[in-house]
């Protein structure tokens, strides 16, 4: 992706060969309950759905590494053996696993952002009964229920899901991972020639009615910028308000080093599931 965003994504550390993943809404959850003494963070159920919030960007992290390791393999253009067979055929089976694993992992924090947000608001929040439990029954609250509670945070919801609805649909049944989980969605893969002649692998999604995507693996990255340009707008609308709310000190980071703030983790060049990141530059904090 050529847009870059500011608070979440891969940002270059140079001239070293290395890098940060940047993750601001992640490290806004980490940080917050640690600092307030407020009720709504004695909740059981946000404290564990912000572990499995974390739990799930780390393991969709692992996998989009083990899915390169082995498209790869079959990039590899080194002459057939029997040993390059056998590793090739792995990799084809090894994909699939890889695929309906990062589909889940990508749900799973959609389900875990609706369990916390209700909390950011504090007391109100709170009183509110805003579902918690479904994403897509929390986007329907904020957009058609409620949707004067908080209209900044509403309009994005209705203006920027496009991440959701590839993944989950605008209605049940329609997303790749609900074909993958409900409608009998296989994948199907083979190798393209690309015009330097270079084989270039690609997975496609099917089931009865033929082709619903020719190829995921570059649907995935589209949708994860999309997702991070979401939670971009995510932490820049709430950041201030939970500085008004549970004061500047909760997040001491920010006065010391900004650029430290969102960082989730360093690495060193190669990162292997650096492909399915998009670019962060980060700029002054909101």
């Amino acid at each position: 992706m050529t847009t870059r965003l500011q608070f979440h994504g891969i940002e270059s550390l140079e001239p070293q060969p290395s890098g940060c993943l940047r993750h601001g809404f992640l490290r806004l959850l980490q940080v917050v309950p640690q600092a307030s003494y407020d009720g709504q963070w004695r909740d059981r159920k946000t404290r564990q759905a912000i572990h499995k919030f974390q739990d799930s960007v780390f393991k969709f992290d692992r996998v989009a590494l083990k899915l390169d390791g082995a498209v790869q393999v079959l990039r590899d253009p080194r002459p057939a053996s029997h040993a390059d067979l056998s590793l090739a055929a792995e990799a084809v089976s090894d994909i699939t696993i890889y695929l309906d694993s990062m589909f889940s992992y990508f749900r799973i924090q959609a389900d875990c952002i609706a369990n916390v947000i209700p909390n950011l608001y504090g007391t109100r929040g709170r009183a509110a009964n805003i579902p918690r439990d479904s994403f897509r029954k929390q986007t329907k609250w904020f957009v058609s229920t409620a949707p004067d509670f908080d209209p900044q945070y509403s309009e994005m919801l209705n203006t920027q899901l496009e991440w959701f609805n590839t993944l989950s649909g605008s209605e049940r049944g329609q997303g790749l991972r609900d074909i993958i989980t409900h409608y009998r969605g296989t994948y199907q893969l083979g190798t393209l020639i690309d015009d330097e002649g270079r084989t270039e692998p690609f997975v496609g999604l099917v089931n009865e009615s033929g082709f619903v995507e020719e190829n995921v693996i570059p649907v995935i990255r589209q949708m994860k910028f999309e997702y991070f340009r979401f939670l971009d707008g995510v932490f820049t609308i709430f950041l201030p308000r939970l500085r008004e709310t549970v004061g500047e000190g909760f997040w001491p980071a920010y006065s010391r080093d900004p650029e430290a703030s969102t960082r989730l983790y360093e690495f060193t060049r190669p990162l292997g599931s650096g492909w399915v990141f998009p670019l962060a530059q980060f700029r002054d904090a909101p």
